[in-house]
């Protein structure tokens, strides 16, 4: 299968790709399957459109595979596992946020320091994360 595109590919080549991924039960990578190879179909009927614009095909393949990230991970995770998960990165986002004083941001002209910058920069992070999961955090 490798150097083949997934539009070349059959129904069964896509499905055993997508199951060879360990721990990866068969419905879901079907499932998987289904949605890239859609998405493969829509991307190459754009591409080979001369009059296509490539930032919209761009910006819309990045789009349609949150979507189905999302998709996907909402049928592999449990409403308790959600949850479980939604408060690990809720406690996460928590943890790197820069509470307290610091000498560091208060002597920075943007009012916050390089680690703590780096720690918001994770937090959202996380919060991405969540987001393409379907998980609601608050911040």
């Amino acid at each position: 299968m490798t150097g083949k595109r997934v539009s070349e590919m059959s129904d069964a080549e896509i499905r055993e790709l997508a199951g060879a991924r360990p721990g990866t039960c068969t419905a879901h990578a079907a499932a998987m399957a289904d949605e890239l190879a859609a998405l493969a179909g829509w991307i190459d009927a754009q591409l080979d459109n001369d009059r296509a614009d490539r930032q919209y095909v761009c910006e819309e393949t990045e789009l349609r595979l949150h979507e189905i990230a999302a998709r996907l991970a909402s049928r592999a995770l449990s409403p308790a596992g959600a949850a479980t998960l939604g408060q690990a990165l809720a406690d996460a986002v928590a943890y790197r946020d820069p509470a307290g004083d610091c000498t560091g941001c208060e002597a920075h002209p943007a009012g916050l320091c390089e680690d703590h910058a780096e720690d918001l920069d994770r937090a959202d992070a996380y919060l991405k994360v969540a987001a393409a999961l379907g998980i609601e955090v608050e911040r």
